[in-house]
């Protein structure tokens, strides 16, 4: 096995790990042998994007995407337009993310992805074509159902959202922001006790009890079981639905 290969599985061990910093050391090696690598710009801006330093992610992602890799770019194009959306430059992220659907028309995840992107930007007739697409061609994929119910939630339409999440629930999608949101309907509804068990749910899925989000949702937990009656607890949810709403995220 040739130095290159060998720093490339080790950076992919570390990579796959979580010891982001390691895999960049090992793909600097490789770099430092030569630059013809799309591929392990590639694995370096993925390293850098978990890290969250999304310049330096896109960066690299330039580079291979200026390297005309071989494999073709629909791989490239994914995950320089997924680090734009997280950035808030929507329109680059449309811009690669309609790339990557052209040369790979059936990739579920790149119609949700730009789908978010779409929703982002306010156009949400857009990104609800993109979420039904990204739902018709992986029924199962449950992100695209949780994009569906953002796109509800906007426009006002609580009960079709909560269906949307429901159905994300259902699809193997269980993330705190979903749970989040869908409180966010139930407060709309003045439906507290199941507002409650979105925020458990939520409160669940949070690694650190100490964070600040999850001292958040441990406050709002207890003022919600605490309301005596239901027009306290209606007043204790508009109350709280400002906090709710900042949290709000559509990436």
């Amino acid at each position: 096995m040739s130095d290159i290969d060998t720093y490339f599985s080790q950076g992919g061990t570390y990579l796959n790990s979580g010891d982001y910093n390691k895999a960049i050391e090992c793909y600097n090696a490789i770099l430092n042998i030569s630059s013809d690598y799309p591929r392990v710009f590639l694995c370096r801006g993925l390293a850098y994007e978990l890290k969250g330093d999304y310049d330096k992610a896109i960066t690299d992602y330039t580079s291979a995407i200026n390297l005309k890799p071989t494999d073709g770019d629909f791989l490239y194009f994914l995950q320089r337009g997924k680090v734009y959306k997280f950035t808030g430059n929507h329109d680059s992220a449309i811009d690669d993310l309609s790339r990557a659907i052209t040369a790979d028309p059936n990739s579920f995840e790149a119609f949700y992805e730009r789908g978010l992107a779409y929703l982002r930007k306010n156009e949400n007739e857009k990104a609800f074509a993109d979420f039904n697409t990204s739902a018709k061609l992986n029924p199962g994929y449950g992100e695209a159902y949780f994009g569906r119910g953002e796109v509800y939630y906007k426009a006002g339409k609580i009960n079709e959202a909560i269906v949307e999440y429901e159905k994300a629930i259902n699809n193997n999608y269980n993330s705190m922001m979903l749970y989040n949101n869908r409180a966010s309907c139930y407060l709309k509804k003045n439906d507290s006790k199941s507002a409650i068990k979105d925020f458990e749910n939520a409160l669940s899925l949070i690694d650190d009890k100490n964070s600040a989000r999850a001292k958040e949702y441990a406050e709002i937990i207890i003022k919600l079981k605490n309301a005596d009656n239901e027009f306290n607890a209606k007043l204790l949810s508009n109350t709280i639905f400002s906090i709710l709403e900042s949290i709000r995220d559509f990436r």
